[in-house]
C-alpha cells in the first residue's frame, strides 16, 4: 500500500473516532422514547410514574445523566412521584448490558442496578441459592447498589447512627424508638 494511502487511511480512521462519541451523543439524546411493543403501563396509586424525555428534565438531571451514562444509549428515563419524593430513573445500555440508575431530584445518585448472570453471582449466593431453592431457576439476577449516607449523631448525650439517602429518606436509624 501507498505511503499516501496509508496516511489518508489513518486519518479518516482519527477523524471517525472523534465524530464517534459525538454521534452516539446526538443518537442518544434523540433516542425515542415511546413504549416497547406489549409493554404496559403499570399505575399503582401510591406511584405516580411518567416517561419523559432527556430535555424535559431539570438541569441537575440532565447533566446527572450525561454524567453516568456517558456514550452509551438511553433506552427510557422515568420521573416517578412517591411518598411525597419525586425520583429520576435511566435506564441505558452498556457493552456489559442493560443498567439503570436512580436520582434524586438534584441529581443524586441513589441507586445503581446492572443485570448479571447467573455465573456472575458470588459463591456465597450461588450457595444459597442451592440451600434455599434448590428446585428454582434464575430469570434475572441484577446487582444493585445502594447510596445512602450514615452519619452519627450524639443528642442529649447520647451517640447513635443514622442512614439517610440522598433524597432525604431515613433509611436506617439504630434507635428503634425515636420516630422522626
Amino acid at each position: 500500500m501507498k505511503r499516501s494511502t496509508l496516511t489518508a487511511l489513518l486519518i479518516a480512521l482519527m477523524l471517525a473516532a472523534l465524530a464517534l462519541p459525538i454521534l452516539a451523543q446526538q443518537a442518544r439524546i434523540q433516542q425515542p422514547q415511546a413504549p416497547l411493543a406489549g409493554a404496559a403501563e403499570i399505575d399503582d396509586d401510591d406511584d405516580d410514574e411518567e416517561r419523559i424525555e432527556l430535555q424535559a428534565a431539570p438541569a441537575a438531571i440532565q447533566a446527572a445523566i450525561q454524567r453516568i451514562v456517558g456514550n452509551n444509549m438511553i433506552v427510557e428515563i422515568t420521573r416517578e412521584r412517591e411518598d411525597g419524593v419525586t425520583e429520576y430513573e435511566v435506564e441505558f445500555m452498556t457493552v456489559a448490558g442493560p443498567q439503570s440508575a436512580s436520582l434524586s431530584e438534584a441529581g443524586d445518585l441513589l441507586e445503581l442496578e446492572q443485570e448479571v448472570t447467573a455465573d456472575a453471582l458470588p459463591a456465597a449466593v450461588r450457595q444459597k441459592l442451592a440451600q434455599g431453592f434448590a428446585g428454582a431457576s434464575i430469570q434475572e439476577a441484577e446487582l444493585v447498589q445502594k447510596v445512602f449516607y450514615e452519619i452519627e449523631l450524639t443528642e442529649a448525650g447520647r451517640t447513635r447512627e443514622i442512614k439517610i439517602d440522598a433524597a432525604g429518606r431515613l433509611m436506617d436509624d439504630d434507635d428503634d424508638d425515636d420516630d422522626r
